[in-house]
């Protein structure tokens, strides 16, 4: 009688530990990263990877990921490398779903003027060949300026070493506005899979493209993934989707609580995508590279892009005839049908500047 009651009471202990430990690590719909990008994944896939399977499928919100990254998945700071400088290590948990992620990362900041510029990665990862103008002086007031926290705080050992294993994360701050926050976890750095996530200020995000929409400010009601590689897809209006169109625009506007501006540029060119979460928050995923990250300051959305266009450059008056009319090359059944188009628009007077034939 004493055993039974013993060994009720030990099951009874085990099954607490076990619920404790589940909701320690499970993490509410509304902000989670998928574990899973890829078709066809079940249950025992996504557990042989480190990652959590919620069985409880919602038909309600199907865009919910069931198999996510636990928390604080990542990496931890090894050592300082220079006063900007750190040398990050790969904390051991959930596996990246395409390819081993390397064990060291490089983390660097810069201040440019009131921006910031963040790179992750190595010096021999591939960056677009594009001459941007770091030496940009963006000016904004005191207080509307970007700074970095870093965390935990690094406590250097006198081997050189960090002397703590807690998850690195980093905030990009204006006063006490967390522009970026990346304690949501999810950096990944393998060859061909990059990704990096933040939990946002609000839900207010202008940007990314090229691709429809049927308003300019992003849905963060559901998960919506988004791709950017120009795949020349003309824009379907009747019937919207996340579908990536003709150009590569890896940018956005955000809008702060007290309705300051500030925007993000992501440097890179290979095929990307985003992720917005009704967190709000962003997950950001690549497949080559480097994450290149600049952080402008604004405050407003008009001063914004005028220091965008400090770093990259103001865009070229068009050629005069790219102003005109212009005909596309589709729909043509011969030579002679393309012939008699041409003819009918001259003998109707029509100024044809251009006739697109490849």
């Amino acid at each position: 009688m004493i055993t039974n009651i013993l060994l009720n009471k030990l099951i009874f202990y085990v099954l607490f530990l076990l619920i404790n430990l589940i909701s320690s690590t499970s993490i509410a719909p509304n902000f989670r990263i998928d574990c899973a990008p890829i078709p066809g994944e079940n249950k025992s896939k996504c557990l042989e990877r480190g990652c959590i399977w919620d069985d409880n499928y919602d038909k309600y919100h199907s865009s919910v990921p069931l198999c996510y990254f636990p928390p604080k998945t990542g990496y931890r700071i090894q050592k300082r490398l220079t006063k900007n400088k750190l040398l990050l290590e790969r904390i051991k948990g959930a596996k990246n779903p395409y390819g081993e992620d390397f064990k060291l990362l490089e983390f660097e900041v810069e201040e440019i003027s009131s921006a910031l510029h963040v790179k992750i990665g190595h010096d021999k990862r591939f960056i677009p060949p594009i001459e941007l103008n770091l030496n940009s002086k963006i000016e904004t007031s005191k207080e509307d300026k970007l700074n970095i926290e870093i965390f935990p705080q690094f406590k250097q050992k006198l081997n050189g070493l960090s002397d703590s294993d807690e998850f690195f994360s980093f905030n990009i701050v204006r006063n006490k506005t967390k522009i970026w926050d990346t304690s949501i976890g999810g950096l990944l750095f393998a060859d061909q899979y990059i990704q990096i996530a933040t939990y946002l200020p609000s839900d207010r995000i202008y940007g990314f493209g090229e691709n429809p929409h049927q308003s300019l400010k992003h849905d963060f009601s559901k998960y919506t993934t988004w791709g950017m590689l120009g795949r020349d897809q003309p824009p379907d209006y009747y019937n919207p989707n996340s579908a990536n169109l003709y150009g590569v625009h890896p940018f956005y506007i955000g809008l702060e609580p007290n309705g300051k501006a500030h925007g993000v540029l992501i440097l890179n060119s290979n095929a990307q995508e985003i992720t917005t979460g009704p967190g709000p928050h962003l997950i950001y995923r690549t497949i080559g590279g480097r994450l290149d990250i600049l952080f402008l300051p604004g405050p407003t959305p008009e001063q914004v892009i005028q220091q965008f266009q400090q770093i990259i450059g103001r865009p070229c008056m068009p050629a005069y005839w790219a102003l005109g009319y212009q005909f596309s090359r589709f729909g043509y059944k011969s030579l002679n049908d393309l012939k008699q188009t041409i003819n009918r628009m001259i003998n109707a007077k029509y100024l044809l500047m251009l006739f697109l034939l490849i």
